[in-house]
């Protein structure tokens, strides 16, 4: 008798395991994809993420035993922070804005699919981020050399189709240039300057149609041999 019982647990052992991932795969999984409408430099690799206000583009697909399910017809219900978004039938993608108040820092996303077996619900959160912007000033240890050097403004996630529509402010050890391209500065160095020199760098860029983007960077360059 205690052999047989050993004998059934030994089974039941090595066959558990495959009923789990049976059952596992034939569950129905939803996924959310999104993509903010923000601006990114063309160097830029990350994920396009959203500033207050922001534009975003949202879609959900549902896998089920590997297989990508067909969504046509079905109804879709899309929410964000509790509230009603758009829904109806074949409302796979669709587009909204993100909230507006600065202080928000996260859109809450919701779907459900009623019309798929156990009614399929799936929630993620989409950051909101402040606009960024970076001197960029590719120099090795920071040092630079005359008569003249260049550095460049790269902005993020402003609510921009271009960064030429946006205002900038340079300031260089005090003083502001006015550069014919003002995403572009060239810096000329005065002769007779003494290696070792510290050349302060500042950079405020703004989005003119929205007076909460805006944002500052600054730099220290060393002025070489």
């Amino acid at each position: 008798m205690k052999r047989k019982i050993f004998c059934a647990l030994v089974v039941l052992l090595f066959v558990a395991p495959f009923l789990g991932a049976r059952a596992q795969s034939s569950s129905a999984q939803m996924y959310i994809t999104w993509k903010a409408q923000t601006y990114i430099p063309p160097i830029y690799t990350g994920k396009t993420l959203p500033t207050a206000g922001s534009r975003v583009t949202a879609s959900v697909f549902v896998v089920q035993n590997g297989k990508l399910l067909d969504l046509s017809g079905k109804t879709i219900y899309w929410y964000m922070n509790d509230e009603f978004i758009e829904g109806g039938a074949n409302q796979q993608t669709v587009e909204f804005r993100v909230p507006k108040e600065k202080n928000d820092t996260v859109a809450e996303i919701m779907v459900r699919l009623p019309d798929t077996a156990g009614g399929l619900v799936n929630t993620i959160d989409i950051p909101i981020v402040s606009p960024q912007v970076a001197i960029d000033a590719p120099f090795p240890r920071n040092a630079v050399a005359g008569p003249s050097f260049r550095v460049r403004a790269r902005a993020y996630f402003f609510n921009t189709p271009s960064p030429a529509f946006l205002d900038y402010a340079w300031i260089t050890n005090g003083k502001e240039p006015s550069p014919e391209d003002p995403e572009d500065l060239s810096i000329a160095v005065d002769p007779g300057s003494t290696p070792g020199l510290p050349i302060n760098i500042g950079l405020t860029v703004r989005n003119p149609i929205s007076f909460i983007e805006l944002a500052s960077h600054a730099k220290t360059l060393i002025l070489g041999q």
